[in-house]
């Protein structure tokens, strides 16, 4: 036996359980979304934005947005998935007239994209006040995302009550920490 392996052993045994806490903790915060606001009131908001992602995203956004009266902002998907909503979401943009409704496609297509897309809409047509509805675990990141592109708007997140799997919670910490560190919205 070589002397020293097992404090090596214990070593990395401890170095594991506390990588592992870490990333547990992470995804904790990440399945809990955080607290948005139960009720944005008429004529409160701008614009209602549905970020691009699970299809229970564009309901609530738009039933928002005719309630308050703000405009409607759909990002779309460029490649057709059901499990995106996109027949819903081009069906909605196709028959948009007017003000009432906006539909972009981001660039790049993610959701720093997507903040860069309702920055340059905000400045375009003056909304200091911006509703962002996303899935409960995608709250965190689009919201730091969102309020570093618009550092002057008041920006609301609400929640859509979506599937929430291992698989996104586990890629949500990884583009949370992406987020926070190296790719930066604006």
């Amino acid at each position: 036996m070589v002397v020293g392996s097992g404090r090596l052993a214990v070593t990395g045994l401890a170095a594991a359980g506390v990588m592992l806490a870490v990333l547990g903790a992470a995804g904790w915060v990440v399945a809990q979304g955080g607290v948005a606001p139960d009720v944005v009131a008429a004529g409160e908001v701008d614009a209602v934005v549905a970020l691009v992602g699970d299809p229970g995203r564009l309901a609530p956004a738009a039933e928002l947005a005719e309630d308050t009266g703000a405009t409607l902002v759909i990002s779309q998907r460029t490649r057709a998935s059901a499990f995106y909503g996109v027949g819903d979401r081009r069906e909605r943009c196709a028959a948009a007239t007017g003000d009432g409704v906006v539909c972009f496609v981001s660039q790049p297509y993610a959701t720093r994209g997507e903040a860069r897309a309702v920055d340059r809409l905000a400045a375009a047509r003056g909304w200091d006040h911006v509703a962002v509805v996303t899935s409960r675990y995608h709250l965190r990141r689009a919201g730091l995302l969102v309020r570093q592109c618009l550092p002057n708007a008041q920006v609301d997140l609400i929640a859509a009550d979506d599937a929430l799997s291992p698989v996104k919670v586990a890629r949500e910490v990884v583009a949370l920490g992406a987020a926070v560190t190296i790719h930066r919205a604006c």
